[in-house]
Formats: structure tokens, sequence, C-alpha cells
């Protein structure tokens, strides 16, 4: 196993250890534990027919502990970087139950209500980009809405992430997330706190 993780099979190999080894010994490595094979098992399986089902479940597992260790943290980013690789149909589930309170544990997210109204949003964008023409207008009108939340945390950021990998499938310059920075950039003092 290489240290720090890198691939799905070396986090399970860490957590394993972690549950037969550590001491004293912790539930959250259980959770690592099961989290991480979870993982593992999606990504060497080419045919998954549900993949929100299979996050969901990851989210309700892992997002509770993730701030109880830097590796269940480091599996929690490992996951969140990867939903933005699916379709938002499925995306949207996921982050419904990301932005859900009940699923938060001690460390909540900040600003959940804000998240799903741009999530409903995002997600009408893609059921119409075929038909409407996804424009510079249009991102910069989901810039606006999105840059003040973006490094109120992890779940946010990846969030934003999501969101702008979805737009450079639609509009090639500038890039949403080069839009966020720079809107921060040039923000004034006022800065809405995040």
């Amino acid at each position: 196993m290489t240290f720090p993780p890198e691939t799905p099979q070396d986090y399970c190999d860490y957590f394993q250890g972690m549950v037969l080894h550590a001491k004293p010994p912790d539930p959250k490595w259980g959770i690592g534990l099961k989290a991480s094979q979870a993982w593992r098992d999606y990504c060497q399986t080419d045919d998954v027919l549900d993949h929100s089902q299979v996050f969901i479940s990851l989210v309700k597992i892992l997002m509770p502990v993730r701030h109880e260790g830097s590796l269940l943290l480091g599996l929690w980013q490992q996951i969140l970087g990867h939903v933005a690789k699916l379709p938002v149909s499925d995306q949207k589930e996921i982050w419904l139950e990301v932005f859900n309170l009940a699923n938060q544990g001690q460390n909540g997210v900040q600003h959940n209500e804000v998240a799903l109204k741009i999530l409903q949003e995002w997600a009408e964008l893609d059921k119409f980009a075929n038909r409407a023409q996804i424009n510079q207008s249009i991102m910069t009108d989901m810039v606006n809405k999105i840059y003040r939340y973006t490094f109120s945390g992890r779940e946010w950021m990846a969030f934003t992430i999501s969101v702008g990998e979805w737009f450079k499938k639609h509009i090639d310059e500038p890039s949403f997330y080069d839009s966020v920075c720079g809107k921060l950039e040039r923000k004034p003092d006022g800065l809405e706190a995040a």
C-alpha cells in the first residue's frame, strides 16, 4: 500500500489495517473500511446500473465521519471528485443527499438551502440544454449565484467544480471556475460571509 492512499484499494488496505491494529480501537475505522470497500467495488465495476444509488449510499456511510481523520476526509474528497463525471440527473440525486442536514453529522455544510436552489436551477438548465443554447450570459448568471459560497467548504467546492465541468460541455471560454475565482478577486470589502 502506498501512503497516503491513492487508489480505492489503498484506502481499503489502510482502513483494514486500522480495524485490525488501531490502539485504541475506534468505530470510525470500520466505517472507513465499509465506505472504501464500496468505493473500490464501484470503481472496479464497468456496468453500474444506478450510479446515484451507489453514491447516495457512500454519502450516508461516510459523510457523518468525514472530518474525523485525514484519510476519511481524503476518501470523501476522492468520492466527491468523481461525482462531476456523472450525468446531471445522477448528480442531482447525490447533491440532494450531500446538502441534506440529516446526512452531514456534527460538521454541517453551510448554506444548504442556497445549494438546493442552485441545484434545482442547474438541473433545469441541463434538462433543456439540447433545445436551448447555453451561452456565456447563462453561465455568468450561475457564477453570480454560486461564487459567494464556493470556498465555504469542501462540498461547495466539489459542487462548483461539478457545475463547471457541465458548463465546459457548452462553453469553451471563459471557464466557469476561473469566472468564479475572478469574481471573488474583484469583490469589494462588502463580500458576504460564506
